[in-house]
């Protein structure tokens, strides 16, 4: 066969083309040139001529699956439920137990639920006596700075003890602790602290005494409102407390501070 020295293109709709020359090519020219092509390519060669053979190279990185074998499933992880209660993920974790946040299937309101386990509390000292102090004083206590309890559940099997208790967005530690300068505006310190005032005047009408509020036991609800918790070493105490202060002075002076708070929170 003759080299082909130029390469020609075409519109294959023509009947005739030029070459380099300018000059007319018949057609049989150009059904020779392509029975010279085709003659020098030689046909693909299969490994079998079965059709449906299929070549082991292939079956190494495919294999073929019809689509009516594919099942598409939703791994789903199951609800645990403490008696009406949805468990959800851990609030936080104390030295007493882990708090997680719960849905009431039946209202389907937000809780936090306490959970303690009988063996941890064995291992602290007082460690059962506080918990039922703790129990017993928030059954009592109606206010709207002291935490509300809820519900109380029981797990002789597990020897867990479940405090059901309403649902707070965040502690008053977490709030500091995120601020860049780790201290709240005046405003709204001001705010807090005549909320905390409400609640220990509350509580000391009642003769109690909580002996550990931090900011790590002052909780925060979406609206802003601050929870007075864990009332595990709080103390009942007779009146009046000392023979040089008692409770009704202590109200007294918790009114007087609040009073200036907000006159001075109104000034500024």
């Amino acid at each position: 066969m003759d080299k082909i020295n130029k390469i020609m293109i075409c519109d294959p709709n023509e009947d005739d083309i030029e070459n380099g020359n300018g000059e007319d090519i018949e057609n049989d020219n150009d059904e020779d040139i392509e029975n010279d092509i085709l003659r020098d390519i030689k046909p693909v060669m299969w490994i079998n001529d079965d059709p449906n053979y299929e070549l082991d190279e292939i079956n190494m990185f495919f294999h073929r699956v019809d689509s009516n074998q594919i099942i598409y499933e939703e791994k789903k992880k199951k609800c645990k439920f403490i008696g009406k209660y949805v468990m959800g993920d851990v609030l936080g974790e104390g030295s007493y137990g882990k708090v997680k946040e719960v849905l009431d299937s039946q209202t389907l309101c937000r809780r936090a639920v306490k959970i303690l386990k009988k063996r941890k509390l064995r291992r602290i000292p007082n460690g059962e006596v506080n918990v039922q102090r703790e129990i017993k004083l928030l059954r009592i206590l109606k206010h709207k700075n002291i935490i509300n309890l809820v519900d109380v559940l029981y797990n002789d099997e597990k020897e867990k003890m479940y405090l059901v208790m309403e649902f707070c967005v965040c502690g008053l530690q977490d709030m500091l602790e995120s601020t860049p300068t780790k201290k709240l505006p005046l405003w709204q310190a001001h705010d807090y602290f005549c909320q905390l005032l409400d609640g220990l005047e509350y509580l000391y009408s009642k003769g109690i005494v909580h002996k550990d509020i931090k900011p790590g036991n002052l909780l925060l609800t979406l609206d802003g409102t601050l929870k007075i918790s864990d009332f595990g070493v709080a103390e009942v105490q007779s009146l009046p407390i000392t023979p040089y202060f008692d409770v009704e002075t202590y109200i007294r002076v918790c009114r007087n501070c609040k009073n200036q708070i907000r006159k001075q929170t109104i000034t500024r």
